[in-house]
């Protein structure tokens, strides 16, 4: 992959709830792979009672959950070089057909730059 196929930054909200669990390790390791700088996420909390609600009124859930990857530094972890700068948890909105609150999360992951204080060469193709 070339420089020219690469983004500054690679933004996802909401993107990822349509995401299914075999597909998500792919898109997740793919957004690092396209980004130079950062990494921005924001995603909902698909909550029980949300789901549970949605299970009553005979409605299918079509959004896949993966705050437990996210909030679990352990689980997914951002490739080497990037570090997390940014995790947010908050109320987004209130679902109408279920009057649930949903709430969101928001990751930004940056890549670390190289030590500039140390004399050694740097190769400006790695960093870029």
């Amino acid at each position: 992959m070339c420089s020219s196929d690469l983004f500054d930054q690679i933004v996802s909200f909401y993107a990822l709830s349509f995401v299914d669990h075999e597909s998500f390790p792919f898109v997740w390791n793919a957004m690092f792979s396209l980004a130079r700088n950062a990494v921005t996420i924001c995603t909902e909390v698909i909550s029980r009672e949300h789901s549970d609600k949605l299970a009553e009124l005979g409605k299918r859930n079509h959004l896949f959950d993966h705050t437990w990857a996210i909030l679990d530094e352990a689980a997914v972890l951002p490739p080497s070089g990037w570090t997390l700068v940014y995790k947010q948890t908050e109320f987004c909105y209130k679902s109408l057909q279920t009057r649930a609150d949903v709430h969101g999360i928001v990751v930004r992951f940056e890549k670390t730059l190289p030590d500039l204080n140390n004399n050694s060469e740097i190769d400006l193709n790695k960093i870029m």
